[in-house]
């Protein structure tokens, strides 16, 4: 009896531990997959900046009638504003009245970099470049 009491003190200290184990395990699972998540969430948000600034450089590109290296400059440029946006609209340290400002701002200063790589000829041509 004694040696039955001793096996199952045995048996439920093993238990313990194991489930420790388990328990530590399952965190350190959590956590790497949470970390694996996260920089598929960058890297898919880079892409799509990426994917969205292409698109809109084909569409200027089309309208104004652009030589490759101007349709890599524009794309370059809405690529550096497409980041400059999504960091304002993630900062908690503006408000929304305020992000709209900056919104404003960026745009025009888009506008004004697409000019200054355009010729003469390109300027007239009719293209809403919003």
């Amino acid at each position: 009896m004694y040696l039955s009491k001793t096996r199952n003190s045995i048996y439920n200290t093993i238990i313990k531990e194991m489930k420790k184990i388990t328990s530590i395990l399952f965190g350190i699972t959590l956590t790497i997959s949470f970390g694996i998540n996260a920089q598929n969430k960058e890297q898919g948000e880079k892409e799509n900046a990426e994917i969205t600034a292409n698109k809109i450089a084909n569409e200027i590109a089309e309208c104004l009638h652009l030589s490759d290296a101007q349709k890599e400059r524009v794309k370059i440029i809405e690529l550096g504003i497409i980041e400059k946006k999504e960091g304002i609209k993630n900062s908690a340290e503006y408000s929304q009245e305020e992000k709209e400002k900056y919104f404003i701002r960026i745009n025009r200063r888009r506008i004004e970099m697409i000019n200054s790589i355009l010729d003469p000829k390109q300027k007239e041509l009719d293209c809403n470049l919003k």
